[in-house]
């Protein structure tokens, strides 16, 4: 009882003692400085995640950037061809290149205009023991085109299918126009020897080498140095 504790000892009791707020002029400046304590600019921030990088996608293939379709051609270099029709020869060539000729359903003159132009520019031939030195002109070559959709095929199970191949009226023109292309890039119209177009075809030649190459239009990314 007043001022025991209840272990039987006796304390004097203390008076708590609130500390009374400054005066009136300090007040103002401790109420600034407890704002900017308390500021956004004083509190550390988390800072926020870095941004996920942005991924930047490779150029596709331009072969998957066609205009158009795609000129596909299969060259032999060859000793000596020919194509029979009914067992009449109807063309014939000494050395040069035998160039089988495959037109997509979508393809365009500017498809024609290169190939004409690479068929005749590339180095199939040798020089003096050292091979891929030549082109068909440097060394006098003919060259004989032949149709053939059947590089355009596709396969559905063991079946065979050529729609992607150019329709038999269209595909007839468009050779024609590779043909006139090809004599007018030689420069000797003669030199440019054909088959019979959608004819059956027996196709005769003597490979050098062998030599076979496979060219394209656009040219495939694997093709380009």
């Amino acid at each position: 009882r007043g001022g025991r504790s209840w272990l039987g000892l006796s304390r004097p009791a203390r008076k708590l003692t609130i500390p009374s707020l400054p005066s009136q002029p300090f007040r103002l400046p401790l109420l600034f400085l407890l704002l900017a304590l308390t500021s956004s600019h004083c509190i550390p921030q988390t800072p926020p995640p870095h941004p996920a990088p942005a991924i930047r996608l490779r150029h596709q293939p331009e072969v998957l950037r066609l205009r158009g379709g795609m000129v596909r051609c299969v060259v032999q270099r060859v000793k000596s061809a020919s194509v029979s029709v009914g067992g009449e020869v109807v063309s014939k060539i000494g050395a040069g290149l035998c160039v089988l000729v495959g037109l997509n359903a979508e393809d365009t003159e500017e498809g024609l205009d290169w190939m004409a132009k690479k068929l005749l520019q590339m180095k199939f031939f040798g020089e003096e023991d050292k091979n891929w030195r030549q082109n068909v002109k440097g060394i006098g070559g003919e060259v004989l085109l032949v149709s053939q959709f059947t590089l355009y095929f596709r396969t559905k199970g063991s079946n065979l299918d050529f729609s992607k191949s150019m329709p038999p009226d269209a595909a007839r023109e468009m050779y024609g126009k590779f043909v006139d292309k090809m004599k007018e890039e030689y420069g000797d119209p003669d030199k440019i020897k054909d088959g019979k177009f959608g004819a059956m075809m027996d196709v005769s030649l003597v490979n050098d080498g062998p030599v076979t190459m496979q060219v394209e239009w656009p040219e495939p990314p694997s093709q380009k140095k």
